[in-house]
C-alpha cells in the first residue's frame, strides 16, 4: 500500500502544479499591443489564464471575468493556451483510471460492482425534442409548474392576443392553447 499512497501524493501534486489556479510549471505570457487605435493599448496574460478563459469564458460560459480579462486576446490565442491543458487533463485522468481498474483488480479497494460499467460517453451529440413556445406580456405570471394551466394572457407564439384559441389535451405538460 505505501506504494500506492506516495504514487497517489505525487500524482497529485503534478495534477495541482499543471492544472491548479496557480501552477508551479512555467508555462508563457502573450502580450499584444493594439496598433489599430491611437490607444496603444496592450495586454497580457499567461497561458494560464487564456487556457482558462477559454475553457470557462468561451466553452461553459460561465466565468465572464476570465472571458473579459482575456477579451483583448484572439479566440485563436485563448484556444491555444487551452490545449496542452486539455491534453494534459485527459492523459492524466486516463491514467488515474488505469491505476483505479488495477488497484480493483489486485482488491486493494473495492468499489461497488457495475461502476465501470455506467454509462458516460454520449452516442449522439445532436438531441431533438418537440415542444411549444408560449408568450406572454412582461409581468404576465407563469405557470406554477409543469402541469399546471397557463394563466391568462398566455398563448402559443404566433398566436395574437385575444385570437381564439381551441384547447386540446396535452402529451404532457402545460395544456396547449392553438
Amino acid at each position: 500500500m505505501p506504494e500506492e499512497v506516495q504514487w497517489a501524493k505525487s500524482f497529485g501534486k503534478a495534477w495541482r502544479e499543471r492544472v491548479g489556479e496557480n501552477p508551479q510549471e512555467p508555462g508563457y505570457t502573450v502580450m499584444m499591443t493594439d496598433t489599430d487605435t491611437d490607444t496603444g493599448e496592450s495586454a497580457e496574460l499567461t497561458d494560464r489564464k487564456l487556457a482558462l478563459a477559454w475553457i470557462y469564458g468561451d466553452v461553459v460560459h460561465h466565468d465572464r471575468g476570465r472571458r473579459e480579462e482575456a477579451g483583448a486576446f484572439s479566440l485563436f490565442e485563448r484556444y491555444r493556451a487551452a490545449v496542452p491543458l486539455v491534453a494534459f487533463t485527459m492523459v492524466h485522468s486516463m491514467a488515474l483510471l488505469n491505476k483505479i481498474r488495477a488497484l480493483q483488480r489486485q482488491g486493494v479497494i473495492t468499489l461497488p460492482p457495475g461502476v465501470f460499467d455506467q454509462e458516460v460517453v454520449l452516442k449522439s451529440t445532436t438531441w431533438t425534442g418537440i415542444g411549444r413556445a408560449f408568450q406572454a406580456a412582461v409581468g404576465t405570471p407563469a405557470p406554477v409548474d409543469a402541469v399546471a394551466d397557463f394563466p391568462e394572457g398566455w398563448a402559443p407564439v404566433g398566436v395574437r392576443e385575444g385570437a381564439e384559441a381551441v384547447s386540446r389535451e396535452p402529451t404532457g405538460g402545460n395544456a396547449v392553447q392553438e
